[in-house]
């Protein structure tokens, strides 16, 4: 269950990279928690965005977490490898804030997406 809950994390990062805010967001707290559950989010007119992306943010936001994505398929997802811009290696080294392979993997993700994209590793 572990694993699924960090791919919807990623999901949530990655909406929020593409589009620039939280996918869930509203003024009020519980407002928020009720969009949460409800998967309730949509992908602005104004954001242009690949199908690829929306496919990957949508798969990783499936609200049960069986059907979500693993860490590998994320990381073979089209718009994953249209967008990286080195090619994914295996780290030899765990690094000290993650010491989990799990979280080396999600790390990893992060890394190899938001380099794609343009922000800063």
């Amino acid at each position: 269950m572990h694993v699924q809950v960090d791919v919807w994390s990623l999901g949530v990062v990655l909406y929020a990279g593409l589009v620039g805010r939280p996918p869930f967001e509203t003024t009020d707290v519980k407002a928020t928690y009720k969009r949460i559950q409800a998967n309730d989010y949509c992908f602005p007119d104004a954001v242009p965005l690949s199908d690829d992306a929306k496919h990957l943010v949508r798969w990783a936001l499936s609200p049960a977490p069986e059907h979500r994505p693993t860490l590998a398929q994320m990381l073979s997802h089209p718009f994953v490898v249209a967008n990286r811009t080195r090619p994914v290696r295996r780290l030899r080294h765990r690094p000290r804030s993650y010491p989990t392979r799990r979280k080396t993997a999600v790390w990893r993700l992060l890394r190899r997406c938001c380099g794609g994209l343009g922000f800063a590793q």
